[in-house]
């Protein structure tokens, strides 16, 4: 008696749907509050990136702050450092030291700022904890920034800190030159698109930084219109098979310019 071949169905399940996460997101997905709540679940459902570029922003925003506040509680102690840290920084600089306060809050009972030595170690932790947990979760990092050496530069002890704000204070610009020449067709395309550019100060601000690249590619690798473009970088820097995940408006404005689509998370 012959015996029927029988084929085998292969379950075909649909592909998981491919989400870049951008630095504010990134930095949500480890915090302890709703937002972060909401990057996390992602996970569950889609395929989660990010970009060197964004890694880049991370460490040279987030993590020098909380490295330069390190050093000053190393000298003064806790409370000396907190008084002096919000009467010195930025905005953004104060809002990332209560983040830290957040994380250490998050992984310790309790918080003596009468111990420098045990105080710098926590912020020691944390800090390993948010570089070594950047691309947990991720399906893979991309972009055109891999080999940029702060990028590349590790942050896993305080160790680790001298070369890493030095490395920073000797190049405050991670070079963008070759990146809009090898980028030139979209950066035309949000140039020329001033009235989608102008629907926010934001957006006009990157717009103005945009044409200052345009009319002069060095440009780029100036202090202010250098940190002004980051938005406009990470758009261009991802492929048009993934949606670009962000709390962020502008990216509403900026994704469909260039054929990307955009994920609005809250």
């Amino acid at each position: 008696m012959s015996k029927k071949k029988h084929k085998n169905k292969k379950n075909k399940t649909q592909e998981l749907e491919k989400i870049f996460l951008e630095t504010s997101a990134q930095i949500s997905r480890m915090s302890s509050n709703p937002k972060g709540d909401k990057v996390r679940r992602l996970t569950l459902t889609h395929r989660l990136y990010s970009s060197y570029f964004v890694l880049y922003e991370f460490k040279t925003s987030l993590l020098r702050s909380l490295i330069e506040f390190y050093y000053i509680v190393k000298i003064d102690g806790p409370a000396k450092a907190l008084a002096i840290w919000s009467d010195k920084f930025s905005i953004r600089d104060q809002k990332n030291i209560v983040l830290l306060q957040s994380f250490l809050l998050q992984v310790n009972d309790s918080i003596s700022g009468s111990n420098t030595l045990d105080y710098l170690s926590k912020i020691e932790a944390i800090i390993f904890q948010l570089i070594n947990n950047f691309d947990i979760d991720l399906v893979g990092m991309i972009g055109d920034f891999g080999s940029d050496e702060i990028v590349k530069a590790p942050i896993l002890t305080s160790v680790d800190y001298d070369s890493f704000i030095k490395s920073y204070k000797d190049r405050p610009c991670i070079p963008m030159d070759g990146f809009w020449r090898n980028h030139k067709e979209q950066l035309q395309t949000l140039v020329n698109a001033k009235k989608e550019m102008s629907a926010s100060s934001g957006l006009k601000k990157i717009l103005s930084h945009l044409e200052k690249i345009d009319s002069d590619i060095q440009n780029a690798n100036k202090h202010h219109t250098n940190k002004a473009v980051g938005d406009s970088v990470i758009v261009v820097d991802i492929p048009k098979s993934m949606k670009l995940a962000s709390f962020d408006h502008s990216f509403g404005v900026l994704c469909p310019l260039l054929g990307k689509e955009y994920f609005q998370l809250a």
